[in-house]
């Protein structure tokens, strides 16, 4: 699967959720392209939602579209 150990890394970090806690309290927002098994490139943009809660609830909203490799 070409471009799958390009992308896996990073997928694997934002499909941990305590580590996208931790991203997301770095920066707002974290996008990065992925190439799915049919071959066309995505994107995926997971921003942090409702900022203002003071909650223990972590709220994010991930956007996959269709993309290029660049971002």
């Amino acid at each position: 699967m070409s471009g799958y150990s390009e992308y896996r890394p990073e997928f694997d970090r934002v499909i941990d959720y305590s580590e996208l806690g931790k991203l997301l309290d770095e920066k707002s927002e974290i996008a990065f392209p992925y190439k799915k098994v049919d071959g066309s490139w995505k994107r995926l943009r997971i921003m942090r939602i409702d900022e203002t809660d003071s909650s223990d609830e972590r709220e994010a909203i991930w956007i996959f579209s269709n993309g290029a490799k660049e971002m």
